[in-house]
Formats: structure tokens, sequence, C-alpha cells
């Protein structure tokens, strides 16, 4: 008897159709464009992207409440959030800071240093998307600026590739208050 009920779930196991799995990018292939430093415009070091810690899986999270939070289990990030959202960021930067002078090594003599603290990043049930944290930018030999950023943009369509697409747009909109900051900053120390 028992052979039968386990060959039976086995059965029903193996008829039911596989959970569909769905994988999302921040950021899309680009041709690498090579430039020399502008002389004239400070080089930005972007050092890091920390994420708060329930953010550090795979799962898109959708917060269902003021307090409750839904990880989905078919879409998911195609690499980890913070190299995805560092390499968005740095893309946007670089293309809303043209010429391009956001470099990796720190050993640029009179870098700014760029750090990002992302704290929400998530899809809501009331129709929008959410991005907010801080980032520092210390400029050399002086104190590090810290500033606090929020975004959110409503959702006009259903489905997770939509959301993701708004989700793309923060980060597109952290780039260019980012690069506002770089600007008052240059724009000081000359």
């Amino acid at each position: 008897m028992k052979y039968i009920v386990f060959l039976s779930f086995f059965l029903v196991s193996c008829t039911s159709a596989p959970l569909s799995v769905n994988h999302y990018l921040l950021h899309t292939p680009t041709p690498v464009v090579t430039e020399a430093h502008n002389k004239q415009k400070t080089p930005i070091y972007f050092s890091s992207v920390t994420l708060a810690d329930y953010l550090r899986q795979a799962s898109l999270i959708i917060q269902l409440n003021e307090h409750e939070l839904h990880y989905s289990r078919q879409d998911l990030w195609a690499e980890g959030l913070q190299s995805s959202f560092y390499k968005a960021l740095k893309h946007d930067l670089n293309f809303y800071n043209s010429p391009k002078n956001i470099t990796e090594a720190n050993s640029v003599e009179n870098a700014l240093t760029l750090k990002v603290n992302l704290q929400h990043f998530l899809i809501t049930n009331r129709a929008s998307v959410i991005s907010s944290g801080t980032y520092s930018i210390k400029p050399k030999g002086a104190n590090w600026l810290q500033k606090p950023f929020y975004f959110t943009i409503p959702l006009e369509k259903d489905g997770y590739p939509h959301a993701v697409s708004q989700l793309r747009k923060t980060i597109e909109s952290l780039a260019l208050q980012i690069n506002q900051d770089i600007r008052n900053i240059q724009s000081s120390n000359n």
C-alpha cells in the first residue's frame, strides 16, 4: 500500500508543469568606448554599492504592506543586485557626465570618491517602484558629503518586466542627482 501511495504521488508530481523562472538585468551590454580622462574634469572613483541585508538575494521583491515583503520565486535578478546596480549606475553616470570620467582605479590623483548605500529597491502594492538610500562623495582632502535619495515611479502596466524597467529609471534619476552634486563640487573647486 505504501508503494502505491508513493508511486501515485511521484506520478502526480511528474505531470505538474515546471515552475517558469524569469531573469532580469538592470543593465544591458553596450559597446565599450575608451576615452582619455579630461584633464579639466575631476575624475570620479566609484568605489562601491552596498545593499540593505534584505536586498542581498536573487528574488525581486514586492512590498505588500507597510511591514510585509514578498520575495518572488519565479522572478529573479540575472546577476547579483549589488553588481547589476553598480554597472547600471556607472553606465548612467558616464552617460550624463560627458566626457566620461568615472574610473575604477583608486590611484587616480585628485579623484572624487563615490559610494552608494541602497536601502530600498522594490515594487510596491500601490502600483509603484521605490529606490532609496544614501550616497557619499568625498573630494580629495575634504570631508564626505552624504546625501539621501528617494525616487518613486508609478507603474503604468502590470508585470515584472515593466516594474524592472521602472526600477531602472530610478537609477537614471540617481545618476542625474549625483552628477549635479559632482558638478557643484567641481565648480566650487575652480
